[in-house]
């Protein structure tokens, strides 16, 4: 006897917490059971004897809250080192010991450090702006930049979505597997097998800048992906258990593991 499942894929929302959105979950889940008697005709007839018994679950799990619309990259003027926009000459918080008036917002170059009547000083960047070629910029940090996803909507901040359709925090793929068997040796002498696989592969915490969106495969190929910018992991979970049963005899077997690898094994800058 067989029976086949199947649940059709739906959307599945409830409301966020913020922004008045809300939560996508698409869960698309599978599977059969299928036993009897083992009957192969002219080879073997275990009608009154042998049984198997055999169920498969698989569950392809998607849910995300866009946390993208949390997260903030660098407009194009901060990645010039252009901050004009947060300089406020309307608001003036203090004076220096020059008597030079310091604006809201204002940035000042710290190459520039000197004391002044026993006080330090710095003089501000000419219209907070810092000049491509000055000295203290880092090396480092041009490097990291390019590698910054550019905002995909208006703002400065939580201007980036991570990806397309928003980052998926869980993207899960469990596979459960049972299969059993039953043999009658005299109606005084039975033993059965039952192994039982459960395997649970899944990426999560994909609210980063890029989400869990990777050139290359992290699950197998982690090490490639080194332009990753994000928190992403893929975590691998496996349960096996296997055993013996009978008058006299009882074994049992299990083995468990469980890995996290990140999406990206290492950032190049």
């Amino acid at each position: 006897m067989g029976v086949c499942t199947s649940i059709t894929p739906k959307i599945v929302s409830t409301p966020a917490a913020s922004f008045g959105s809300k939560t996508p979950g698409k869960n698309s889940n599978y599977g059969f059971t299928l036993g009897g008697p083992v009957w192969i005709p002219k080879v073997y007839d275990g009608r009154k004897k042998t049984f198997f018994f055999t169920n498969l679950d698989v569950l392809a799990f998607r849910q995300g809250i866009l946390p993208g619309f949390g997260n903030t990259v660098p407009i194009p003027e901060i990645r010039q080192g252009n901050f004009s926009w947060l300089l406020n000459t309307a608001n003036q918080v203090g004076t220096d010991a020059l008597g030079r008036p310091i604006f809201d917002g204002q940035i000042f170059d710290p190459s520039t450090t000197r004391t002044e009547n026993g006080v330090p000083v710095r003089d501000p960047f000419p219209g907070n702006i810092i000049p491509a070629g000055h000295p203290l910029r880092s090396a480092i940090a041009a490097k990291i930049i390019p590698l910054i996803p550019i905002p995909d909507r208006p703002g400065r901040a939580f201007n980036v979505a991570g990806n397309p359709n928003g980052d998926q925090t869980w993207e899960l793929d469990a596979k459960t597997w049972l299969a059993r068997i039953d043999h009658s040796f005299t109606p005084n002498f039975k033993m059965s097998h039952t192994f039982f696989l459960n395997e649970r592969p899944s990426i999560r915490n994909c609210g980063g800048v890029q989400g869990c969106t990777t050139r290359f495969d992290g699950k197998t190929e982690p090490e490639k992906n080194d332009d990753y910018v994000g928190e992403g992991f893929y975590q691998r979970i496996a349960t096996r258990r296997s055993g013996s049963a009978g008058p006299s005899v009882t074994r049992r077997g299990a083995t468990a593991q469980h890995a996290v690898l990140r999406l990206s094994v290492r950032t190049s800058v």
